[in-house]
């Protein structure tokens, strides 16, 4: 079933594949997580929430009733392997900042 508009309704529950290129960094590897920012709030997808393709890739799965109607935002933090930081990691940060658009229901 699918929308004859093509625009994305608050509920439903959508499924991006997030892919993260990087020079050695391996999504099988390394810590990663995405925040969904909509209207009405945030969500924090870990990777342990995620789901692998098993190709490297993963499946990031959000339910935009969390979010609501207006325009949608993703920020993926990569947590990478570092020894020259103090805890052994470094954040990288990148901004998505118009993924989609949610419409009212």
């Amino acid at each position: 079933m699918g929308h004859k508009d093509d625009k994305i309704y608050e509920g439903t529950e959508l499924k991006y594949l997030l892919n993260i290129e990087g020079d050695g960094f391996d999504m099988d590897a390394e810590n990663f997580d995405v925040t969904f920012v909509g209207e009405k709030g945030t969500v924090k997808i870990r990777k342990s929430d995620m789901v692998s393709n098993g190709n490297g890739k993963y499946y990031v799965l959000v339910n935009t009733a969390l979010l609501g109607a207006g325009v949608l935002k993703a920020i993926v933090t990569a947590h990478i392997s570092d020894p020259d930081f103090p805890d052994g990691l470094r954040d990288e940060v990148y901004v998505i900042p118009r993924l989609d658009v949610i419409y009212e229901a």
